[in-house]
């Protein structure tokens, strides 16, 4: 088993403030405003990180909102408003239809300039429980696992097809990495028996699916603290990787199996350059 010590660290991300950047500063633009505003906002954070790659979407309600979830922005950030459903069953109807967004639609705009300027963009992607919890309170979210688990399979269901298909829409424009995250069902906070039955669900087909289309144009990559719930309960194996993880991030074509490690947030800091690790099967 692979030394643990390092690839569970998952700090806050060290990003400078979006109000405070000069694309923004002393205006009441929203980040999404416009195709530019993205595009510069993108590029400005890259160049003060002194990064490598070009890191969108600037929050984790892009998703969410494209269903419907009602979102707010000011100098504290971007974050979730207030629920818009209140049972498990409205779900079903809410995500039935495409994800369709002005901001996701923007979203798209800004990676193709980004990519026609030949600049590296890495997409994160919010996983299916950080969208629900946009559109529903998360306790009646939580107790859909439980007592409503024939609706959350249908909800699950739906969106892996739509998150694929989003996926597929970014490769086709050229994104060089996805990384998927989904922190509202860490191991420590659902358990150990959810864990299972969202793998079972819509993770294992998921990530098989993705990794299918991606085919070496992008390379997959997983957040820990996802990986770290998954090998607890032996559900994927992981294999150390002996590569600089920004050298790793970079290779063209990319892998063609799922990558994790440090938080990729973090992959210009001492601990994001030396953690790095494949994941060897999905079980």
């Amino acid at each position: 088993m692979p030394d643990k010590i390092d690839y569970l660290f998952c700090p806050n991300k060290q990003t400078p403030s979006l109000y405070e950047s000069d694309t923004l500063k002393n205006t009441n633009k929203d980040p999404y405003f416009d195709v530019e505003t993205i595009s510069r906002l993108s590029l400005e954070i890259k160049e003060v990180k002194k990064d490598k790659f070009c890191q969108l979407p600037f929050c984790h309600t892009l998703e969410a909102e494209s269903f419907g979830a009602r979102i707010e922005s000011d100098s504290y950030g971007i974050r979730i408003n207030s629920p818009v459903l209140s049972k498990v069953e409205d779900l079903i109807d809410n995500i039935s239809s495409p994800m369709e967004s002005p901001r996701i639609t923007r979203v798209k705009d800004s990676i193709s300039i980004l990519k026609n300027d030949d600049l590296q963009v890495i997409y994160e992607l919010s996983g299916p429980f950080t969208i629900l919890n946009g559109l529903l309170d998360s306790t009646t979210v939580y107790k859909g696992l439980v007592k409503k688990k024939q609706v959350m399979a249908i909800v699950l269901d739906l969106l892996k097809d739509h998150l694929i298909n989003f996926s597929r829409d970014l490769i086709d424009l050229g994104v060089d990495i996805i990384s998927i995250s989904d922190s509202p069902v860490d191991i420590s906070i659902v358990g150990p028996e959810k864990v299972k039955y969202i793998y079972d669900n819509f993770t294992r087909e998921f990530f098989m699916e993705l990794l299918k289309i991606a085919d070496g144009k992008c390379l997959i990559y997983m957040c820990p603290k996802m990986a770290r719930s998954l090998e607890e309960v032996g559900l994927i194996d992981l294999k150390r990787v002996n590569s600089l993880m920004n050298d790793y991030l970079s290779l063209k074509p990319a892998p063609r199996y799922i990558v994790t490690g440090a938080c990729i947030s973090r992959r210009n800091t001492d601990i994001g350059t030396r953690n790095m690790m494949q994941v060897e099967s999905l079980k």
